[in-house]
């Protein structure tokens, strides 16, 4: 279970939590630590997060008829 990185699974798992307090954290609460935690402010949701998005869209956009070959 340790290995498998998608958290609905591991949720599962007896030991879940045990080892650690946490292992994700939503985007808002992550936004809140960088402007506690550090003088330069960082725009995260805005400028982060958005880049995380187009890089996902493109890269399903440029595998899309490898993903699809049959165009469902």
């Amino acid at each position: 279970m340790i290995h498998l990185t998608n958290d609905a699974v591991q949720k599962k798992a007896d030991t879940y939590g045990k080892h650690e307090k946490g292992n994700k954290v939503s985007y808002e609460d992550f936004q809140k630590y960088l402007d506690a935690n550090y003088k330069k402010k960082y725009d995260f949701l805005g400028k982060t997060l958005k880049k995380m998005k187009k890089i996902a869209l493109t890269s399903v956009e440029a595998t899309y008829f490898l993903l699809d070959p049959n165009r469902r």
